[in-house]
């Protein structure tokens, strides 16, 4: 009886380990990679879709691999660093509200779709843009292209992984910016121009496509890059109190920032900054009176290129208050729309008076929301 019993015992016992053992090989096959080796075609917001099942946490992927110098262009064979799902936000449960609980407490976030058309709004590139391919040649007669035409697109990359019926967006690359302040050689301006659908491969890289959307005038020559994920529901985020950066350009190269205006600004996520950021524009007084532009240009000319942006602005503030006392004055308030490494895009939600590029940006904290954010129409997040 005593052999039996511990022979029955001996089996409880290795099914048991059978038993963990298996569980222990399960969860290490569906355990998430580490790594994603780059294949043609890929992007970061694919990879994303692949992985997290959500395509617009690409500016956290690209966060994590900052060799990544344009999420359309990556390079097969790259090795890229993948984040764990478990550092992705939990999404809050929301409580039912009292009816005594105020709008700007429960507001979850803003609708701008009533302002800014996203896709719409480009974007700014400390390095020159080269997309996919290029509108080669149109049916249309006409000078610039619109809703319906057809366009007969060449690509120069990836040609093998097109397919009927994937969308692509139409852009433009702006000659080179210099910086407002420092006029040190900057970037470009991508300015969003429409968006296309491919119809059908024609021969090798060329294929016919039809202009889906017109934003502004587009035509031959036009840039064709994978559409980047956008929304116009945005969470508002409280900021640090200091000072960011600056505007640095504007929507189709404007000059003058006023309400409503798309800015871009030389911060990214890598300063801190996110979709959903708010910022005051701020206007720098300086008492006694001086002329500001020729402070600014005697700073800049004691610029040196390799100083970093926070050196700079060190720099700037080091050397306006020697001797002057300054007074800041908020002229408007901001808030981001995308944020990529080095930049960023936004809207000026309010402003009490015209500025020019070169108008700085510094954090806006605060308890409550303020009322011009509280006066917006509001959205669901996803």
């Amino acid at each position: 009886m005593r052999n039996l019993f511990s022979a029955g015992k001996s089996r409880k016992t290795f099914c048991i380990v059978i038993a963990g053992a298996f569980l222990f090989c399960a969860s290490f096959a569906t355990a998430q990679p580490r790594t994603h080796t780059v294949q043609r075609g890929d992007t970061l917001w694919d990879i994303c879709e692949t992985y997290y099942g959500d395509s617009n946490l690409w500016p956290k992927l690209w966060e994590m691999n900052p060799f990544v110098t344009n999420p359309h262009l990556l390079k097969p064979g790259d090795v890229l660093v993948l984040f764990d799902k478990d550092d992705l936000p939990k999404k809050r449960v929301i409580e039912p509200i009292e009816k005594d609980v105020p709008t700007v407490a429960r507001m979850k976030g803003l609708d701008l779709s009533g302002l800014i058309k996203p896709e719409a709004m480009g974007y700014f590139s400390f390095v020159n843009v080269e997309g996919w391919g290029f509108i080669e040649a149109t049916t249309s007669s006409k000078l610039g292209l619109i809703q319906g035409d057809v366009a007969f697109v060449r690509f120069d990359k990836n040609a093998d992984t097109i397919r009927k019926g994937r969308e692509f967006a139409i852009a433009q690359s702006s000659p080179l910016v210099r910086h407002p302040v420092t006029d040190l050689p900057l970037g470009y301006i991508v300015s969003n121009r429409g968006k296309l659908v491919i119809k059908e491969r024609i021969r090798d890289a060329y294929f016919r496509a039809e202009v889906t959307e017109v934003y502004s005038e587009l035509g031959v020559g036009s840039i064709v890059m994978p559409l980047t994920p956008t929304s116009s529901c945005i969470q508002p985020m409280a900021t640090d109190s200091k000072l960011y950066g600056n505007i640095v350009g504007l929507k189709d190269n404007y000059q003058v920032v006023g309400q409503y205006s798309v800015v871009y600004l030389d911060s990214g996520f890598k300063d801190g900054v996110k979709q959903g950021s708010v910022f005051e524009l701020i206007n720098i007084i300086t008492v006694p009176s001086v002329n500001l532009r020729a402070s600014f240009d005697r700073i800049a000319a004691e610029v040196s290129e390799k100083l970093s942006k926070e050196d700079y602005l060190a720099d700037f503030w080091r050397k306006l208050q020697e001797g002057e006392k300054i007074y800041e004055q908020s002229v408007g308030q901001i808030i981001v729309v995308e944020a990529r490494a080095d930049s960023s895009t936004a809207v000026v939600l309010h402003s009490s008076h015209e500025m020019e590029r070169g108008a700085f940006v510094k954090g806006l904290s605060w308890v409550e929301i303020p009322e011009y954010l509280s006066l917006l129409p509001t959205c669901s997040l996803e």
